[in-house]
């Protein structure tokens, strides 16, 4: 993760050259990790490299729960196991309590892309019985988008 932050600024300064009107972090755990200090170090330090401002996965993860109302107890579904404690450091700061990880150690990006819905499936039923009030997915490469809303009916809950 160290290795990537050494990165992300010469990143960010080849994806400008398309002219953006609005950056959008797409790795979700380097912007989890180190906690909500870094987070918001990070997030403050987008406009003066670009001149835009950002969204970034741990900024969307708060803005959901928020839209729940007053959620204290939630689960966490991410495929990298340290994002998952480092997720808990931000999630707990911002208090929201009581944070179930469930993560796997998977050491490739490709890995993660070819996790089953079967997989998310058992992960997001042991979350469930944690008494969660919501279940939160980290993590860009694992492809959840499809069944979500399913999981959402059959799990009856955010």
């Amino acid at each position: 993760m160290d290795a990537i932050r050494l990165e992300w600024d010469n990143a960010i300064l080849r994806v400008m050259t398309c002219n953006p009107d609005y950056l959008v972090m797409g790795m979700s755990s380097e912007t989890f990790w180190g906690g909500l200090a870094k987070a918001n170090e990070l997030k403050a330090h987008m406009p003066g490299l670009t001149g835009l401002r950002a969204a970034m996965g741990s900024d969307a993860c708060q803005a959901a729960i928020r839209c729940y109302g007053d959620i204290k107890k939630i689960g966490v579904l991410t495929p990298y196991w340290p994002v998952a404690d480092q997720c808990q450091i931000i999630l707990r700061r911002l208090r929201f309590r009581d944070c179930s990880p469930e993560g796997s150690l998977l050491p490739w990006a490709a890995e993660i892309a070819q996790t089953t819905e079967k997989e998310m499936m058992d992960s997001l039923k042991e979350l469930n019985e944690s008494d969660a009030k919501i279940l939160v997915q980290v993590g860009t490469n694992l492809g959840m988008a499809r069944m979500a809303a399913e999981a959402e009916k059959w799990l009856n809950k955010p």
